[in-house]
């Protein structure tokens, strides 16, 4: 997942703000320039370009200076464009030997240093834009590497990186779907020889801890990756579109890493990881709030819900090998039978020789706090829990390594507590193999834990918000 030092972002900037331009200077940590080159903006024309410092000196007497963590892009506001930075972040952990950071705090930087050239209805729109970026920036979960690639899973990269992936930039690595700042980005990345100042921003969820059983001490990690395509609160966002995307999509990794000494540090480390993903139901239908707790969910007759269906499926296809496995959630009762029963004839109608349908009323098995009864779900999964097996690389043993076969997509109305209790079972049951796998677990021991007791997949729910 790495890049080569020369394909990496540069660590942190001073930001140098003059009435006439803006101009970041790259630094390391330690706040030791690492260029002789800097970006200038110039605030009345826009213009974008890397200029040599020796020749273009910064106007330090003229400016105030700040440190930033880095670029998130640009964005055009009313009023004209803005640049978008970190003001703080902080280190929440390591995957694979690449420091993980978490975005704390967000600038938004007007190149007009005015709003005196719009009128009393241009700048209430200002502010409208102005206030909606500031909301959706200061949502929690956003997360950066400066040397890593973490828009991807292990496997996909074992599966399609090349030597010459390797050697493009972060920002030209970075899966689209999980980028949140790709549009922002768009103009530097035209600036030849930006790509160091482009960091890739992944929202979603980021947690790490060390464990110990017996000798054996290994990291567990849990990387969730929220799409950006057809994302949105819930309630306004529902069902599929046209494209086959669906609202809310949430791709979950479990990684396991073990080091050769037993250490969860740097050096080679043999890793395992197991992927799910969760998503809105995929068909075409809505949701609108109302006065009412719960709207009822809304199906037209006139939409191809086949087509709708099969489109999501076979874009899922693309990205994830093998068999599909559908776990709905919904009640089989009520306002949420409607389209949970839709789902189910669908499924049944398209008879995707991938896919299969597996329903659990949730609410029914587990009434009344009853979470044992979701040991009748893990028995209906745990077959393809160990037919579809996970991701495995050892370096000392290349041919041991190891593909997950299939996946596990879960859905409920608002993919949230419903789905995230399933998600933790089955991550579970997928963390027991992982840990026999590695020789941790031996002799039928097994990871237990009460299926309301989900440790960091509550943090991920908390942390990939859908209200």
């Amino acid at each position: 997942m790495s890049a080569p030092a020369e394909n990496a972002v540069y660590e942190r900037y001073n930001l140098y703000v003059s009435p006439d331009k803006l101009y970041i200077e790259p630094c390391d940590r330690f706040g030791g320039v690492k260029s002789n080159q800097h970006l200038q903006i110039d605030r009345h024309s826009n213009a974008i370009g890397l200029v040599e410092t020796s020749s273009n000196q910064i106007p330090l007497g003229d400016c105030d200076i700040f440190l930033i963590y880095g670029v998130i892009g640009t964005i055009q506001l009313v009023s004209g464009q803005a640049l978008i930075v970190i003001k703080s972040a902080e280190m929440v952990g390591q995957l694979n030997g690449h420091d993980i950071w978490k975005v704390l705090a967000t600038e938004v930087i007007p190149f007009k240093k005015t709003t005196l050239h719009l009128t009393e209805k241009q700048n209430w729109f200002n502010r409208q834009f102005t206030e909606m970026l500031h909301t959706v920036l200061g949502t929690n979960g956003f997360y950066f590497s400066y040397t890593a690639d973490i828009t991807h899973s292990f496997q996909w990269m074992a599966e399609n990186a090349t030597p010459q992936f390797y050697q493009r930039s972060l920002i030209d690595r970075a899966e689209e779907r999980f980028t949140w700042n790709g549009y922002c980005l768009q103009r530097l990345r035209g600036v030849p020889g930006a790509h160091p100042y482009c960091l890739p921003l992944m929202h979603g969820f980021f947690g790490s801890v060390t464990q110990q059983i017996g000798a054996h001490r290994f990291k567990l990690i849990l990387v969730s990756r929220r799409s950006i395509q057809r994302a949105g609160v819930r309630f306004y966002k529902r069902g599929v579109n046209t494209e086959g995307h669906c609202a809310n999509f949430v791709e979950t990794e479990q990684i396991v890493e073990v080091l050769k000494d037993g250490q969860a540090g740097g050096g080679q480390k043999t890793v395992t990881a197991f992927l799910q993903t969760r998503g809105s139901i995929p068909l075409f239908w809505s949701q609108r709030p109302n006065l009412r707790w719960q709207p009822c969910p809304l199906l037209r007759p006139t939409d191809d819900q086949l087509q709708a269906y099969v489109r999501h499926f076979k874009s899922q296809a693309e990205h994830y090998r093998g068999k599909q496995v559908i776990v709905n959630l919904v009640n089989s009762k009520g306002r949420e039978r409607r389209v949970g029963g839709e789902l189910e004839r669908i499924s049944l109608q398209a008879n995707l020789p991938f896919v299969r349908y597996n329903p659990f009323d949730f609410h029914k098995e587990c009434h009344a706090m009853n979470w044992d009864r979701i040991s009748v779900l893990k028995g209906q999964l745990r077959p393809e829990i160990t037919e579809f097996g996970f991701f495995a690389a050892q370096p000392d043993h290349p041919s041991g390594g190891r593909m997950q076969q299939g996946i596990y997509r879960s859905n409920c109305m608002d993919c949230l507590d419903r789905t995230n209790v399933v998600q933790s079972m089955i991550a579970r049951e997928s963390l027991t193999d992982q840990l026999a796998f590695l020789g941790i677990l031996s002799g039928g021991r097994r990871v237990e834990g009460g299926y309301r007791d989900q440790s960091g997949w509550c943090l991920q729910r908390d942390n990939t918000p859908l209200t």
